[in-house]
C-alpha cells in the first residue's frame, strides 16, 4: 500500500520542526551558559575571561553611554574596574528573553543587579540594577557577544 505524498509531507515537515526546536533549545541553553559564565567571571574578578565572551570586534554602551569596542578595550575596561570601585563586588545577570533572528543570531534581554562597589572615600556604592541587551552571533560553533548594552529603566 502506498503513502500518500501529503502524508509524507506531512512527516518531513514534523521531522524538521522537531530538529529545529532541539537545535533552539541546545543554542538557547549555550547563550544562558555565557551569560552564566559572564556573571560568575564578574564575581571571581577575572577580565580576560569575560572579554573572552565578546566577538572579537565586539562592543558595549554602558548605562551612561559610554562605548567601548573591541575585545580587547573591553578587557581593559572591564579590568580597570574590576580592580577600581568593583573589586569584591557582586554581579547577578538574569536572561528574561532570547529571539533568535536567525540560525547564528540572537538577541538576549535580561536584566542586572551589582552590589559591592565602592566609591573613592571608601564607602559603600548604592546597588546598581537596569535592563540589557545583547546581540549574540554563533562563529566557528561558538556564540559571542557581538554586543552588549545596558539601560536604566526610568520609571
Amino acid at each position: 500500500m502506498r503513502k500518500p505524498i501529503s502524508s509524507i509531507v506531512f512527516t518531513f515537515f514534523i521531522l524538521w520542526a522537531f530538529v529545529a526546536h532541539a537545535k533552539a533549545n541546545r543554542d538557547a541553553a549555550d547563550i544562558r551558559a555565557l551569560t552564566e559564565k559572564a556573571a560568575a567571571s564578574w564575581n571571581a574578578g577575572d577580565a580576560a575571561s569575560i572579554a573572552g565572551l565578546w566577538a572579537e570586534d565586539g562592543d558595549l554602551i554602558d548605562v551612561s553611554g559610554n562605548r567601548t569596542t573591541g575585545r580587547i578595550k573591553i578587557q581593559e575596561r572591564f579590568a580597570g574596574a574590576l580592580n577600581g570601585a568593583y573589586k569584591g563586588s557582586h554581579l547577578l545577570l538574569q536572561i528574561d528573553t532570547i529571539r533568535f533572528v536567525q540560525p547564528n543570531v540572537a538577541i538576549a534581554d535580561g536584566h542586572f543587579v551589582l552590589e559591592g562597589g565602592h566609591g573613592a572615600d571608601g564607602k559603600l556604592l548604592p546597588k546598581e540594577s537596569g535592563l540589557y541587551s545583547d546581540v549574540i552571533t554563533k562563529r566557528s560553533g561558538k556564540w559571542e557577544v557581538a554586543s552588549h548594552r545596558e539601560m536604566v529603566p526610568t520609571s
